[in-house]
């Protein structure tokens, strides 16, 4: 941001909020970012670049993680009339001057992190009759693609019907090894799945979960240990062994202030004997307000 012409200050830790950033003549340029913890970073320019009313090339340097949502990111500036050129492998865009967005109607398509809840709740629950539809979800993108294909390799009964999803529940789990770094915000809610499937889950490539809302390994680990589950998180990975026969629960957890813990809190406690307490609820709202209200309609118990 200070190269682009901006003046970034902060009157704590460097990096850290809270963050005084001052506008005025921002200019085009050449900038270099680290997309090694985040692709958010890379995102956030992308968008910020045909504003700039001058050229802007990105150069991105260490590896780039989550590069599926570097093109989903890419799908949208498309859609919204802004030209982007890059290489094939994501380290070099170019963003001409002289483009603005397109105002017309958008349509936007479902959310899979948020599906995946829903997803994975309907998966460890026992009732064979159980049955969930999720409609509005985009075909062939990465997210979806890997979400789909890591549900189907868990032993999942979930088949697709152009961008509706069907899952029945009752079906009984394995275990997988899986790198997550193409679904990184699904991880979560699969890690909960594979609290109940039989055998031992590996999510590996998972590192940059470390610098989520929360710490999406350590704290994510920690909560559900509480509960019964049997994790050992790693700095790139979260290592579940799973317990079919479900987990006693009865405890507090908490949500870490982040609503994708929430949801993987959730999925256990709807598996778990005695239920969960959970704490910060509120912050369910980032991504999902109804969340709690549609699991209520699906028939779950939630007071």
């Amino acid at each position: 941001m200070n190269a682009l012409g901006a003046a970034c200050e902060g009157t704590g830790a460097e990096g850290y909020l809270p963050i005084t950033i001052h506008g005025g003549n921002l200019h085009g340029g050449r900038v270099t970012i680290s997309g090694a913890r985040s692709s958010q970073y890379l995102s956030s320019l992308l968008f910020m670049a045909p504003l700039l009313g001058e050229n802007l090339d990105i150069v991105v340097v260490d590896e780039l993680k989550s590069q599926a949502l570097i093109h989903v990111t890419l799908n949208v500036l498309q859609e919204a009339g802004i030209v982007v050129e890059y290489d094939s492998a994501l380290r070099h865009f170019f963003i001409a001057a002289g483009q603005s967005y397109a105002p017309r109607n958008y349509i936007v398509p479902g959310d899979y992190p948020s599906a995946a809840a829903l997803l994975a709740a309907c998966a460890v629950t026992t009732d064979p009759a159980s049955e969930i539809r999720l409609a509005r979800l985009r075909p062939g993108e990465q997210v979806g693609d890997g979400l789909v294909a890591a549900l189907q390799a868990m032993g999942a009964d979930l088949s697709i019907d152009g961008d509706t999803l069907k899952l029945r529940g009752g079906r009984r789990l394995h275990g997988i090894e899986l790198d997550g770094d193409k679904l990184i915000d699904c991880i979560p809610v699969l890690v909960a799945a594979a609290c109940f499937a039989e055998g031992e889950s590996v999510f590996y490539n998972v590192e940059n979960l470390h610098y989520k809302e929360s710490d999406r390994i350590n704290d994510l680990c920690a909560e559900l240990r509480q509960a019964g589950c049997m994790l050992t998180p790693r700095q790139d990975a979260i290592i579940v062994r799973g317990q079919p026969q479900g987990v006693e629960g009865g405890v507090l957890v908490d949500g870490h202030s982040d609503h994708r813990l929430l949801m993987a809190l959730t999925i256990v406690g709807l598996r778990s004997r005695r239920g969960l307490t959970l704490n910060g609820v509120e912050h369910i709202a980032k991504s999902y307000p109804h969340f709690f209200e549609d699991l209520r309609q699906l028939g779950a118990s939630i007071g």
